[in-house]
């Protein structure tokens, strides 16, 4: 498979862009050597998983288990939050990593139930409707998808 991957992009996907483009000569010839820098399947995967940990991605995740667990009113929540991202920034740190101490000193009531959707895997694991990234529902789309499309 990986051999029909690099012969199609090597190959035909140059040949098209060059007829789309109606330039023989320089359109998408940087696209066979850009191909051989693509990292494989598992370096990426690991590439996205260090990427997506930046930034503070899970600040909504806190932001809505401080609505659907304390009733905190989403203002507010939207507040604590602010707060939380702030003192991660301070620290150098994701929001996971702050202790469960430094989060009550912005809400009192927060308890160990924030570390379950802090993070990116529980972020992710978390979208469960459908559509979801949660890893079953993945799995549930893909079987639909093969059968759908392959049997």
């Amino acid at each position: 498979l990986k051999g029909l991957y690099l012969w199609y992009f090597r190959c035909v996907l140059p040949r098209i862009g060059q007829w789309l483009a109606k330039n023989q000569e320089e359109a998408y010839n940087y696209l066979p050597a850009s191909v051989h820098e693509f990292p494989s399947g598992a370096a990426l995967a690991e590439r996205m998983r260090q990427a997506a940990g930046h930034g503070h991605a899970t600040a909504t995740d806190l932001a809505d288990w401080l609505v659907r667990a304390l009733r905190v009113p989403f203002r507010r929540a939207h507040q604590i939050t602010g707060r939380l991202v702030t003192r991660a920034e301070q620290k150098g740190c994701r929001l996971e990593d702050l202790s469960l101490d430094e989060m009550q000193q912005a809400e009192a009531r927060i308890n160990d139930g924030v570390f379950e959707v802090l993070g990116v895997e529980n972020s992710v694991k978390s979208r469960q409707s459908y559509g979801g990234t949660a890893p079953d529902r993945v799995r549930s789309a893909a079987a639909e998808a093969r059968k759908r499309f392959l049997e």
